[in-house]
């Protein structure tokens, strides 16, 4: 009650706010229009309030799914008075936001960084670029396939052993012979078996991953 006299937040708000400032670490969800970004401004709020200055919280690292969302956010705390901005990255389309990009803090700041930390922005700014690409091939490479058992074998191993074992129990098709399997199959004129059904060569988890029956007898 205490929280919602004194700022904008409806119930729901209210205790998201004090779940994630109570909390390690907190998860806010919800569809759109709920909110979720009206609470994250009066987070920050809290946190970087004069009576905060003490605890000596900062800086706070803020990440959004798409460079829109980001600046969106960060227009908000500017609406609420918080400029202490430096928004890293170069793809904003704010004009708002334009000016606490981190080249542009550095050209109104010279005195607060040596030459030798200038000459070192162009380079990180161009490894943030090599990194992003690569993290996108690597995700166009994972979104484009299915997951392998190669894929996940070791994780499991690690730290999933319950899951990891119930898949090792089943028998690798690898393993059996296609009698067994039971998948039509031709022998040609030099004696090599050709199966019909490639899929009855995945692995368990491999076929568990398409919703597909597997047996273990």
């Amino acid at each position: 009650i205490k929280v919602k006299k004194y700022c904008r937040l409806d119930q729901t708000q209210a205790k998201a706010l004090i779940s994630a400032l109570s909390r390690e670490i907190a998860l806010i969800e919800g569809p759109p229009g709920t909110g979720k970004t009206v609470v994250g401004v009066e987070i920050m709020k809290v946190l970087l309030a004069k009576e905060n200055r003490v605890a000596n919280i900062g800086p706070i690292l803020t990440i959004c799914f798409t460079n829109h969302a980001l600046d969106q956010f960060l227009e908000h705390l500017l609406d609420v008075k918080i400029t202490n901005i430096v928004r890293l990255g170069t793809r904003t389309k704010s004009e708002r936001i334009e000016e606490y990009t981190l080249e542009e803090v550095c050209k109104r700041n010279p005195r607060k960084f040596s030459n030798e930390v200038s000459r070192l922005i162009p380079g990180l700014l161009q490894s943030l670029k090599s990194l992003e690409q690569e993290i996108n091939g690597i995700n166009y490479s994972l979104s484009g396939r299915w997951l392998s058992w190669q894929d996940v074998q070791s994780h499991l191993m690690t730290n999933e052993k319950t899951f990891y074992d119930k898949f090792k129990r089943v028998p690798n098709n690898d393993e059996l012979p296609i009698w067994v399997l039971g998948a039509n199959y031709e022998e040609d004129s030099n004696g090599f078996i050709t199966a019909q059904d490639k899929w009855k060569y995945l692995h368990p988890f491999e076929k568990w991953l398409r919703c597909m029956d597997f047996y273990n007898n």
